[in-house]
């Protein structure tokens, strides 16, 4: 059946997008080994304004089983997965969401892409491990939750619409059409509002999620010329085509931006890469929510790029190194903002962990001095390798001589903690498994 314009030109702008997949990874939720398989010009692609497709053959954790959508009542379909940190930090946002509609929308979250990563031991099952992270966060889920068991919501919604990461939302009308895709806290709120207001426009969104298809696929194609710039090493190109792939879409492609600082910081251009993080850092003060967030994760991204590759050379001039002395002391007191909020009593593990995961580069970033703080907050924890790393990285950050005995200090009290911690600290003579690290989005 031959393909309407606009179905042609959008399916086209897939293909470009599916051939570059393996190019660069995006900015997503899933492993690695998620690849999306080749787009092909098919009539059976989902977009806004088709039917939505069925959700029957889902596994309810949560909620009342239902084996269709409801005929008159708006939905909003998150696809998520138990492994996935920025869809753990979405499920608040979509339990407000829920209650200040009440029964004005239904909110469905699917747990798919699950067997994507690996049972860790202890773990019976898939759907048992769903089971459990649901009912230890049962106050903060005011929606139902199913379980995507064999596949069919991946094949028929994720595979369909060409998504190819996690959190992804569908809004469904009253009338049971796909009517908005995209991340629940990148314009989901403002497109519910107009759904339910009656002012939705369809064919913009239409237009909006093929720009954005469009912005992403050049910016893979963008990844091959990058490539064949560093392998080649003319890099000012590699630093110019890295910059136009971040600029396409920051939140997608931030690994550019950290690649071009990181290509800036070895190829002579100190002063441009810290006046480039410099401009980022003063944008994320300016933001609020999800958006301070990314924002966050892409200077901590920064910030172990200035790790790395210190700007302490004498060509640098003296004007560059008081540029960095500067900039490593606003992000160090970022993240020690950031690690303080994050060990609030009412904080939960995980939103601690990754809140620390956040703010340590940061921190690191600075001096030997906040590198054995955060070491000491690592032990406080009882997370003994990450201290041990954190009192090795201070040693090589030429401390002074206080700072030196300081160090030398820890790793005794180190040691001990590690020869015996069922004495010094009773829980942890527990079995790895029994808390074991979360995992993070993306790497399996």
């Amino acid at each position: 059946m031959p393909l309407s314009p606009r179905r042609s030109v959008f399916a086209h702008a897939l293909a470009c997008l599916a051939a570059a997949l393996a190019v660069l990874p995006v900015a997503s939720a899933q492993p690695d080994q998620a690849a999306s398989e080749p787009a092909e010009a098919d009539p059976s692609l989902l977009l806004p304004g088709d039917l939505a497709p069925s959700i029957a053959g889902l596994s309810w954790i949560k909620g009342s089983p239902q084996a269709a959508l409801e005929p008159g009542v708006v939905h909003v379909v998150d696809a998520w997965a138990t492994w996935c940190l920025p869809c753990e930090r979405t499920l608040p946002h979509l339990s407000r969401v829920a209650r200040a509609y009440g029964d004005r929308i239904r909110v469905l979250g699917v747990a798919t892409w699950e067997q994507r990563f690996p049972l860790r031991e202890g773990q019976a099952s898939f759907e048992s491990r769903v089971r459990d992270y649901v009912r230890t966060r049962e106050d903060r889920i005011a929606y139902d939750i199913a379980w995507d068991e064999t596949g069919v919501f991946e094949r028929a919604w994720m595979r369909a619409a060409r998504q190819v990461s996690i959190p992804t939302v569908f809004l469904v009308d009253d009338a049971g059409k796909v009517a908005w895709v995209g991340h629940p806290m990148m314009g989901m709120d403002e497109a519910l509002a107009q759904l339910l207001a009656g002012t939705f426009d369809k064919d913009a969104a239409f237009d909006r999620l093929q720009r954005t298809r469009e912005a992403h696929a050049g910016g893979m194609k963008d990844a091959t010329r990058l490539q064949i710039a560093t392998r080649e090493e003319h890099w000012d190109d590699a630093i110019a085509i890295a910059g136009n792939i971040f600029d396409r879409d920051p939140q997608m492609f931030a690994s550019s931006g950290v690649t071009k600082a990181r290509l800036m910081l070895t190829r002579g251009k100190a002063s441009e890469a810290l006046t480039f993080i410099e401009g980022t850092l003063n944008e994320a003060t300016t933001l609020t929510g999800f958006a301070r967030a990314q924002r966050l994760e892409l200077l901590a991204g920064f910030a172990e790029a200035l790790l790395d590759t210190p700007v302490q050379d004498s060509a640098a001039g003296s004007e560059t190194i008081a540029q960095r002395t500067d900039l490593a002391s606003r992000l160090a007191a970022l993240g020690e903002s950031i690690i303080a909020d994050a060990t609030r009593p009412e904080r939960s593990t995980q939103e601690r962990d990754a809140a620390i995961k956040l703010g340590e580069p940061l921190v690191v970033v600075a001096s030997a001095r906040d590198a054995l703080t955060l070491a000491g907050v690592r032990m406080r924890l009882k997370q003994l390798d990450a201290a041990s790393q954190l009192i090795t990285a201070a040693l090589a950050l030429d401390p002074d001589p206080s700072q030196e005995m300081q160090a030398q200090a820890m790793q005794r009290q180190l040691a001990g903690l590690q020869a015996a911690p069922e004495q010094a600290h009773p829980d942890l003579a527990k079995p790895k498994q029994a808390n074991p690290p979360a995992p993070q989005a993306g790497t399996p």
